[in-house]
């Protein structure tokens, strides 16, 4: 079922701008895509599941662009990639989003479905308009979940020196995760915008909104310098938590042998005098059993203070 209620196929039209977004990326939609709008089977083929890589081609008659985008999944904390494709004409832009992944973009279809003036308002100034706010909210959406990942960091940052925390490597494990997928989907966004830019005139207009054009570019700078520092910052906190966890093992380590250490004369002492060797001495000493104590304390205390003397503890 469509997320959000959002109809499979919504039309939107206007005197010089008309809107087709279809969340349903199975051979039936695509099939009414092609003979509606007449776009090569070969592009058809690439909205179709799996993901493919961001690109821009100019066909004869349209241009068509491919774009992933992240998008949060709350219940698992997760970040997930989805796929955006665009068709572009002169007065019509058709979309796909398959199963309507993105909350961004239900959410500007809403707003867009809501009534007749916020309806007007979407379709205002033609193809390159609409297509610029759609890129814009798509990109907006990006700088909250790079602030839950900020968040998250934080909340590791700030327990990294509780050793004893058993979660802490499986939220640097996700954390790492997530800035993975998030520069998987942003990696091809300037590159394929600056494309768009310098390849849609005659579809677009790149002059006129020049200016909106390089917010958008900017944007996605802004975007991957935010998700280079959470990359060096969460690598920086998985090292010193790794060091953490070896420096406490050595500490266990060190622990264990000087215990072995002190324990093995004490052994071997209590080993001999438990043979009942005949002629063992001190056996007969009144004060005999005093004296291995005080052999065996002795030796304890001489062991303790060269290890103190090394700096051993």
């Amino acid at each position: 079922m469509p997320k959000g209620g959002i109809e499979p196929l919504s039309e939107f039209k206007s005197p010089n701008l008309f809107w087709v977004h279809s969340i349903s990326a199975d051979d039936a939609a695509l099939n009414q895509l092609r003979r509606r709008f007449g776009f090569s089977e070969m592009d058809l083929r690439e909205v179709r599941p799996p993901l493919q890589r961001p690109k821009l081609v100019v066909r004869s008659g349209y241009l068509f662009m491919i774009l992933l985008f992240p998008y949060y999944d709350r219940k698992s904390g997760e970040i997930w990639i989805s796929e955006v494709d665009f068709f572009i004409t002169k007065d019509t832009l058709v979309t796909v989003n398959h199963r309507g992944e993105l909350p961004a973009l239900r959410g500007f279809l809403s707003a867009c479905s809501k009534d007749r003036a916020r309806h007007d308002e979407c379709l205002r100034g033609g193809v390159t308009t609409l297509l610029y706010k759609i890129l814009d909210v798509l990109h907006d959406a990006a700088f909250p979940m790079l602030v839950h990942i900020s968040q998250d960091i934080d909340a590791v940052e700030e327990g990294i020196l509780d050793i004893g925390n058993r979660t802490a490597v499986e939220e640097i494990l996700r954390i790492k995760t997530n800035i993975v997928d998030f520069r998987r989907a942003m990696q091809g966004h300037k590159p394929v915008v600056e494309r768009l830019i310098a390849r849609g005139e005659g579809f677009i207009e790149t002059k006129t909104f020049a200016s909106y054009w390089s917010d958008l570019v900017d944007a996605t700078k802004e975007i991957w310098t935010f998700l280079e520092v959470q990359r060096d910052t969460i690598n920086a906190l998985h090292e010193t938590h790794a060091s953490l966890l070896s420096f406490r093992t050595n500490e266990v380590m060190k622990t264990l042998t000087i215990v072995s250490v002190i324990l093995l004369p004490l052994t071997v002492i209590t080993g001999v005098f438990g043979m009942n060797a005949v002629g063992l001495p001190l056996v007969d000493h009144p004060q005999g059993f005093y004296i291995v104590i005080g052999v065996m304390t002795s030796a304890v205390l001489i062991m303790l203070g060269i290890f103190k003397a090394k700096k051993w503890i």
